[in-house]
C-alpha cells in the first residue's frame, strides 16, 4: 500500500485548491478574473441550482465549459448520464481537467475544440487576466486594459458534433458560453440528429454580438415555448425551454 500511495503521489501529484462558494473545490488560478468569479459565487446560483435540481436522466452539453463550473456541477448530479465538456484553450482545459479531477467526477469527456461553422482551425483572442472573455468574434471593437493575444484552436460543425454526442436516450441540457458566436453555435446543433433530445438551453446573450430576437424567433420554430431571463441591461442570461 506504501508503494501504491509513493506512485500515486508521483504521477497524480496533490493539486492545491479552494472551496467555491458554489459547493466545489477549485483547481487555485489566482490571476484569472473566472476563476475568481467562481470562487465568489459572482455568476448566480439560477443555473447551478436548476443543474443541481434535476431529477431524471440527463446528457449536459457545455460549450464553452472554460474551467468547468457548470460540467462539475452536472457531473455531481447523479441523475447524470454524461458531460461533453468543449473547451478549446490548451491553458484553460488543464484547469478544466483538474477541477474534474478535484471533485471526482466521472462520465465528462472533454473536446479540446470550439464548436463553429466548419471542420479544421480558427483564431481565438484571449485576455491574459480573464479566461472568459476569450472569443472567436475577436474582441469585436472591445477596448482591453492590455492587447488580446490570438492563438489557433481547432473547431468542429454539426456533422462531428452529431458523431461525438451520438443519439441518447436521456433528455440533453446545453450551455453555450461563447463570447459572441452563440448563434453559430445554436445554428450548428440545430443540424444535429439529437437536438430534439434538447430540453433546456442555457446561453448568454450580449445584444451588442447577437441578436436575442432572431434566435428566439429560430428556437420557437424548434418548439421552445418558455425563455426566462436573468440579469438586467444588454448582457444577460436566458434559460429556454420547451
Amino acid at each position: 500500500m506504501t508503494l501504491f500511495n509513493d506512485l500515486a503521489r508521483r504521477f497524480f501529484p496533490a493539486i492545491p485548491s479552494v472551496d467555491s462558494a458554489y459547493g466545489i473545490k477549485l483547481a487555485e488560478n489566482t490571476g484569472d478574473w473566472t476563476y475568481k468569479f467562481y470562487v465568489r459565487g459572482s455568476y448566480g446560483f439560477y443555473f447551478s441550482d436548476y443543474l443541481k435540481s434535476v431529477d431524471e436522466p440527463f446528457v449536459f452539453l457545455d460549450i464553452g465549459a472554460n474551467q468547468g463550473l457548470y460540467a462539475v456541477i452536472a457531473a455531481l448530479n447523479p441523475n447524470c448520464r454524461k458531460v461533453h465538456a468543449f473547451e478549446p484553450v490548451a491553458d484553460t482545459a488543464v484547469f478544466l481537467k483538474r477541477n474534474l479531477r478535484l471533485n471526482r467526477c466521472r462520465s465528462v469527456r472533454v473536446h479540446r475544440a470550439a464548436v463553429s461553422d466548419h471542420v479544421g482551425t480558427a483564431q481565438i483572442t484571449l485576455r491574459q487576466d480573464h479566461s472568459g472573455a476569450a472569443s472567436l468574434e475577436g474582441m469585436n471593437g472591445r477596448k482591453l486594459d492590455e492587447p488580446g493575444r490570438v492563438i489557433e484552436i481547432k473547431t468542429l460543425s454539426a456533422a462531428e458534433l452529431q458523431r461525438k454526442i451520438g443519439t441518447p436516450r436521456a433528455r440533453v441540457i446545453v450551455k453555450i458560453d461563447v463570447e459572441g458566436h452563440e448563434e453559430v453555435v445554436l445554428a450548428q446543433l440545430m443540424q444535429c440528429a439529437f437536438f430534439d433530445r434538447v430540453t433546456d438551453l442555457f446561453y448568454e446573450c450580449n445584444e451588442s454580438w447577437i441578436s436575442p430576437q432572431r434566435i428566439e424567433t429560430s428556437l420557437r420554430a424548434r418548439g421552445f415555448t418558455r425563455f426566462d431571463r436573468q440579469g438586467e441591461g444588454t448582457h444577460y442570461d436566458i434559460h429556454v425551454r420547451r
